[in-house]
């Protein structure tokens, strides 16, 4: 990713109420928003578009999270996947998310309250470009 573009984020979540709060902040954020609200819009968009970043909702058992993150990774090796899931569910996914290719798995609430370093963690040399603004 070059530091100095807008990235790109394709959100894959079928939960609206959720994916607008995201997309909101992301925007507010500087990133371009492209949404999918199931697997086989989210494969669709990866075939035609190489984001930035991909965030997944893995709490959806039936948007098969898992392939998704396979399929980005596959497609786009350079692209980062993040996952967010219930705090409950967190250790029994973490393993599987990184075994099919995701950068990184965080429980809902610490992607609602910490996003903007998440996505310094995994962009850090964007977050230095930002902060010597």
């Amino acid at each position: 990713m070059n530091p100095s573009s807008t990235p790109t984020v394709l959100i894959v979540n079928p939960d609206l109420l959720s994916s607008s709060r995201l997309e909101s902040a992301l925007k507010s954020l500087g990133w371009s928003v492209i949404t999918a609200r199931t697997q086989d819009e989210a494969l669709a968009r990866l075939h035609h578009l190489t984001p930035t970043l991909v965030l997944i909702n893995f709490n959806i058992e039936g948007l098969q999270p898992l392939v998704i993150t396979e399929r980005a990774k596959s497609l786009h090796p350079s692209i980062k996947v993040l996952g967010f899931v219930s705090h409950t569910r967190l250790s029994e996914m973490r393993p599987k998310a990184q075994i099919a290719g995701c950068d990184k798995l965080v429980a809902n609430s610490a992607l609602q309250e910490r996003l903007p370093q998440i996505l310094a963690g995994l962009f850090p040399k964007r977050a230095a470009l930002k902060n010597a603004k």
